[in-house]
């Protein structure tokens, strides 16, 4: 486990990462597409579809220890 500021490095590299109580496959990385403009982006999948929307990090994100690679 790890907190984000130690995982910034994986975002960075182009690699996700999630939080142990997502569901769904939620994970946060690199927007791509049009969300590029974006920092971060949330992906989640629902079976074959897949997602990606905005993501805004909570004060909880930022001091919770439990987020690993995807």
């Amino acid at each position: 486990m790890a907190n984000i500021a130690e995982l910034a490095n994986v975002i960075e590299s182009g690699k996700q990462i999630r939080r142990k109580t997502w569901l769904h496959n939620a994970r946060i990385g690199k927007a791509s597409g049009p969300l590029s403009g974006s920092l971060i982006a949330l992906f989640w999948d629902e079976g074959p579809v897949k997602h990606e929307g905005e993501f805004v990090l909570s004060i909880s994100d930022l001091t919770t220890d439990d987020w690993e690679e995807a």
